[in-house]
């Protein structure tokens, strides 16, 4: 980047500065991990004055109207649908190639100097010779190559374990390439710092996952049910919760609530031969929060070692007692402190005893606010604009 002035760059008032953000979906509503990093960063920079380009390419309609806050804000949105299965032809993976639309490419030519793509499966375009002119930056979700062999792995379904073991032959090939071209990877877990640094050098930046979260507010006291929150569409979390149900059949006197978006009807049923399960599909965001925080516990749980998990930072900072495998806590390792970390299943129970009839105090939440530090919204939002601002000012 060259050299810079420190005093300089911060001096750049944020209405000067521009992004454009490429979304591998709807980020509202913000109701499963990857999307509530989308839409928290965006809402945080807009409410900061910062001029945001929103291009979406999405096989689903528009949930609904633009966020109301943003309505006033400097923000536009361009909104195209992903090519459908023919895009299987191309050589790059499918999440790839099926978002590589036409308009894409000449919209981001023309707009702002700075280019966001969320994660992978937006990267089409990266690197094109009609971007040279623009600092193009990759937000880290996952290591998608390894995510996807893991869904191959780990699936029933013949035709689904072909498409995974497909897509994760192709990752492995495109993933470093790709993100070697990147003038700045943005990376949420800790896990991958070596990794990307080896892609590219001096380019990595380590930024945690954008939330709601402006502060630590923990109930104080007991609360009344255990809660497992996930998105329910996601395999993944689908298999966590019949697998959660499963332990928890050994306390039936205890309330444990499953709540998530689109639950499937074989979920559904699964859930339904369990006396002591709730499930509570699509809750609003306001809902969802309510329900963790009237929690005396939160199960996390996954099946798959990737990335890192947004809602473990909203369980930390929000609820009260935690207990998650080891593969919850992969991305971030120095969160573990405020979880109770267990892979052994017969060993939930015991922890579930241990602090069923424990209270959470004045002194705890202390704790979880200096755990939390640097993952709250505000601190984040300043940490990303003075990226944006060391690169305007070396631009300019």
């Amino acid at each position: 980047m060259g050299l810079f002035s420190m005093e300089h760059f911060t001096e750049i008032p944020t209405s000067e500065l521009a992004i454009q953000v490429v979304s591998f979906d709807w980020p509202w509503p913000a109701n499963y991990g990857g999307v509530v990093d989308v839409y928290y960063r965006i809402d945080s920079l807009l409410e900061k004055g910062v001029a945001v380009d929103l291009i979406v390419i999405s096989q689903h309609p528009q949930p609904g109207p633009v966020p109301a806050s943003w309505q006033d804000k400097r923000f536009s949105l361009y909104a195209y649908p992903r090519r459908g299965w023919r895009s299987l032809l191309s050589p790059k993976p499918y999440i790839v190639s099926s978002r590589a639309v036409g308009p894409l490419l000449p919209k981001l030519a023309s707009g702002p100097p700075i280019i966001l793509f969320e994660g992978i499966h937006t990267t089409a375009y990266l690197g094109h010779p009609r971007l040279g002119n623009h600092e193009q930056w990759v937000r880290v979700h996952n290591r998608e190559a390894a995510y996807y062999q893991e869904l191959a792995d780990t699936t029933d379904a013949a035709t689904s374990r072909f498409y995974y073991k497909e897509e994760a032959r192709r990752l492995r090939s495109y993933e470093p390439r790709v993100l070697a071209e990147a003038d700045l990877l943005l990376i949420v877990s800790q896990r991958d710092e070596s990794y990307c640094e080896t892609l590219a050098p001096q380019r990595v930046y380590l930024h945690p996952s954008s939330t709601s979260l402006k502060k630590v507010d923990i109930k104080k006291g007991r609360g009344e049910y255990v809660l497992f929150h996930a998105g329910l569409h996601v395999d993944d979390n689908a298999i966590s919760a019949v697998e959660l149900a499963k332990r928890m059949s050994a306390r039936p006197a205890i309330k444990f609530i499953i709540a998530g978006k689109d639950p499937s009807d074989q979920l559904r049923s699964k859930l339904s031969g369990f006396s002591n399960v709730e499930l509570i599909a699509n809750p609003s965001v306001e809902e969802m929060h309510a329900l963790i925080a009237n929690a005396q516990m939160l199960l996390l749980h996954a099946n798959h070692q990737a990335g890192y998990k947004v809602k473990l930072v909203e369980s930390l900072a929000r609820g009260r007692w935690i207990i998650a495998n080891s593969k919850m806590v992969h991305g971030a390792p120095s969160l573990k402190a405020g979880v109770s970390v267990i892979d052994e299943p017969d060993q939930w129970i015991a922890e579930l005893d241990k602090l069923w009839e424990v209270s959470f105090l004045d002194e705890d939440e202390v704790s979880r606010v200096e755990l939390l530090k640097g993952y709250l919204r505000d601190d984040l939002a300043e940490d990303f604009i003075l990226k944006l601002k060391e690169v305007t000012f070396n631009r300019n």
